[in-house]
C-alpha cells in the first residue's frame, strides 16, 4: 500500500498540472422551535471587545443585496419590496470572486487567479463568458466603491500573492491567509503561508499593515492550502506537516493579533497528531486548546493511525502547554471526514463505507474521554449543535430517495446517541458519497456552514446543486432539480417541505420579510414562505452566468466545482486526483486502440 501511495505521490505534480488544463478547459428542545445554536469562538463578540466577522459572497444590508457570482460578477439587487426586484447595478471583478466584507460605501472584495504569473492582470471576461484560469496565478484584494451602483468604481486592488485560504475581520482590521506555490505573481520560489493585515479605517485606499511569513512544512504537503481558526486575541493557521506523503503529522501556527491597529506578532508553532484540513478541527475554549487530527493522508484508504484528540493549555499565543492526549479505538482504519466541538464536547465522523459517528467528552481537559458511537449509512459532511440535539448535513450516494440528507440526533446522553430522524433529497445517480458532495453541495467544509441555515423558526434551508443524466452526469447549470430544499425542525421531528427550484447552483438562501431570497452563480429569486410546501416565486433577476460544477467523469468535482483555491471534497482529495490520473491513462489506452 505504501508503495504504491509512493508512486501516485511521483505523479502527483502532473496530476495538478492536467487538473489545471481540465479546470481551463471549463473555465433544541423537543417541545418548541429548536434553540439557538451554540456561539462559535469566530462568531461577533459583544461588550469591549473587538467584533469578529467572516466574508461571504453575499451581503444584505437596508434592502439591498450584494452577491458574487463565480463567473465574475458582483452585482447590487434592490430587495427592499416583497416581490419585486430591481437590478441596481453590475461589475466584473479580474479573476473569480472568492468573498468580500461590506464596510460603508465599500465592498471589501477577494478574487482568486486576479494576476497572471508575468503580473498582468486577469482578463476580465465578457458577460457571456467564464473568467480563464492562469496556471501559477495570484490572488487579489479589491475595493469596490458602491455609493453609486450603477457606476461602480474600484479605487484599491492589493496583489496577494498565491491562493487565498481564508480571511477574517476582526475590529478595524482585516486579516488574509494565502498560499504561495511555485511560480505565481510576487510568490517566493519555495511554498510558504502569509499572514496579511490590512487598516479598514480607511476602506478606499485598504492600506497594508503587516506582513507575517510562516514557515512552510516540509515535503509535498507544503503545498496545501491553510486551514484558519480564531480564538481570543489569535489566528490558529493549521496545516499539513510531512516527510513523506503516507506518514504525515499536522501543525498549528499561532499569531497574535490582539493589536487592535494590526500589527501582527508570532506566536507558538505547534506539531500536532495529523494534518489540519478544516476550521472545525480546532476550537479554543476557556483558555484550552483542542483539537482532533487523524495522522496519514486521511480519506477512507490513506490513513495510517487512528484519529486522536489533542489538549493545549494556553499560557499566552508565545506559550502553548500540552494538557491531555487520547488515541481513539474505532473498528477499522477509517479517515477522519468531520470536527465538530461544542462546550466540553466534541462529535467526531470517520467514514469508510458507513459513517460512525463517536462522541468525546472533554469536560476534563487533561483527559479526554471517547464515549459512544453510533453507525449510519453514508457521512455527514457537516454538524451543528443545539445543546442536546444535532443536526448534520449528509450525503448517501446509495439512497434512492436522494442522494443528500439532513439528520437530527439525540446527544443528551454520550454515552448512547441516537439519530431520531432523517430527510433524504437532492439528486441521484453519482457513483459515490464524495462525488455526491462535490457536486451537489454549495460549499466545502470550511464555508458549508454560510450555505446550510437554521432558521429562528426552525426552518432548515440547504441550497444543492442537481444532478441529470441516467447517472448523475451533465451540467449542473442546466439540471432542472437544483433548488433551495426546505425542511421543518419542530418537536424533534424533521418534515420536508418544499423544494424551491433555482438553476445555476444555488449557493445561499436567507429570509428578508416574509421571503426567502435564494441565490446562485446566475440569478437572484425570491420565494413567498406563506406556505412552506409550495414553491411560491415571486420575483426574479439574472446577476451572472453560471459556471459548471461537473469535469472529468465522478472526478470532474475537484477542478470545477470549486477550483482554485479550495478543499471541495477536502479530506479525500489526493483520492480524486488518483482517479483523475486513472481517468485520463484509461482514455488515453482506448484511444490508442
Amino acid at each position: 500500500m505504501i508503495g504504491s501511495l509512493r508512486k501516485t505521490a511521483r505523479f502527483l505534480p502532473l496530476l495538478f498540472s492536467l487538473s489545471s488544463f481540465a479546470c481551463s478547459e471549463q473555465a433544541a428542545t423537543s417541545e418548541s422551535a429548536p434553540p439557538a445554536p451554540e456561539a462559535e469562538q469566530d462568531d461577533d463578540r459583544a461588550g469591549t471587545e473587538r467584533l469578529i466577522a467572516e466574508a461571504d459572497i453575499v451581503q444584505l444590508r437596508d434592502g439591498r443585496l450584494y452577491a458574487m457570482s463565480k463567473s465574475g460578477t458582483v452585482a447590487i439587487v434592490d430587495v427592499s419590496q416583497p416581490g419585486r426586484l430591481a437590478l441596481l447595478g453590475k461589475t466584473r471583478l479580474p479573476g473569480q470572486p472568492f468573498e468580500m466584507y461590506l464596510r460603508g460605501n465599500q465592498l471589501v472584495t477577494m478574487s482568486l487567479n486576479a494576476f497572471q504569473s508575468s503580473g498582468a492582470q486577469a482578463e476580465i471576461a465578457d458577460e457571456g463568458r467564464y473568467p480563464r484560469y492562469y496556471q501559477n496565478a495570484s490572488s487579489a484584494v479589491i475595493v469596490l466603491d458602491i455609493s453609486n451602483p450603477t457606476s461602480m468604481s474600484m479605487p484599491a486592488i492589493h496583489v496577494v500573492p498565491g491562493t487565498i485560504d481564508d480571511s477574517r475581520v476582526i475590529g478595524d482590521v482585516l486579516y488574509v491567509v494565502s498560499t504561495e506555490r511555485g511560480y505565481c505573481y510576487r510568490c517566493r520560489p519555495d511554498n510558504s503561508t502569509h499572514v496579511t493585515s490590512y487598516s479598514l479605517t480607511d476602506a478606499i485606499g485598504l492600506p497594508k499593515v503587516d506582513d507575517l511569513e510562516l514557515a512552510p512544512p516540509e515535503g509535498y504537503g507544503s503545498t496545501w492550502e491553510r486551514a484558519v481558526s480564531v480564538g481570543k486575541d489569535r489566528l490558529y493557521v493549521g496545516g499539513r506537516s510531512s516527510t513523506g506523503y503516507s506518514a504525515s503529522a499536522g501543525e498549528i501556527d499561532i499569531i497574535d493579533v490582539s493589536d487592535p491597529q494590526g500589527h501582527l506578532v508570532r506566536g507558538a508553532h505547534l506539531e500536532v497528531s495529523g494534518p489540519i484540513y478544516t476550521r472545525w478541527q480546532v476550537d479554543e475554549r476557556d483558555g484550552i486548546l483542542r483539537v482532533v487530527s487523524q495522522p496519514g493522508a486521511s480519506g477512507a484508504n490513506n490513513s495510517s493511525k487512528m484519529p486522536a484528540v489533542d489538549t493545549f493549555a494556553i499560557e499566552s499565543s508565545q506559550s502553548v502547554k500540552q494538557l491531555g492526549h487520547m488515541e481513539m479505538t474505532i473498528p477499522a482504519l477509517e479517515g477522519l471526514r468531520g470536527v465538530r466541538f461544542a462546550e466540553d464536547r466534541a462529535f467526531v465522523i470517520t467514514y469508510r463505507r458507513t459513517d460512525p459517528l463517536y462522541t468525546i467528552d472533554l469536560s476534563d481537559p487533561k483527559a479526554p474521554r471517547q464515549r459512544g458511537e453510533l453507525h449510519i449509512p453514508g457521512f455527514v459532511f457537516h454538524m451543528e449543535p443545539f445543546g442536546d440535539r444535532l443536526l448534520g448535513l449528509g450525503v448517501d450516494a446509495n439512497n434512492e430517495e436522494g442522494n443528500l440528507n439532513v439528520s437530527l440526533f439525540d446527544v443528551s446522553n454520550l454515552d448512547e446517541p441516537r439519530m431520531i430522524e432523517r430527510v433524504s433529497f437532492g439528486g441521484k445517480g453519482l457513483r459515490t458519497d464524495d462525488s455526491t458532495a462535490r457536486v451537489q453541495l454549495a460549499e466545502d467544509y470550511d464555508r458549508i456552514q454560510k450555505a446550510f441555515k437554521v432558521l429562528d423558526d426552525g426552518l432548515i434551508v440547504v441550497p444543492f446543486s442537481g444532478t441529470t443524466g441516467p447517472r448523475g452526469y451533465g451540467d449542473t447549470c442546466e439540471s432542472t432539480t437544483s433548488g433551495v430544499q426546505l425542511i421543518e425542525w419542530q418537536n424533534d421531528r424533521l418534515v420536508k417541505r418544499a423544494h424551491l427550484p433555482l438553476q445555476g447552483n444555488p449557493r445561499r438562501a436567507l429570509p428578508y420579510q416574509d421571503e426567502l431570497i435564494t441565490v446562485s452563480d446566475s440569478n437572484v429569486r425570491t420565494f413567498s414562505l406563506a406556505n412552506k410546501d409550495v414553491a411560491q416565486p415571486t420575483a426574479d433577476v439574472v446577476i451572472g452566468k453560471c459556471v459548471s460544477r461537473y469535469g472529468y467523469d465522478d472526478f470532474g468535482g475537484f477542478c470545477s466545482v470549486h477550483a482554485p483555491g479550495s478543499r471541495a471534497g477536502g479530506i479525500a482529495t489526493i483520492g480524486t486526483l488518483a482517479g483523475v490520473f486513472a481517468f485520463v491513462i484509461v482514455r488515453r489506452r482506448r484511444s490508442s486502440r
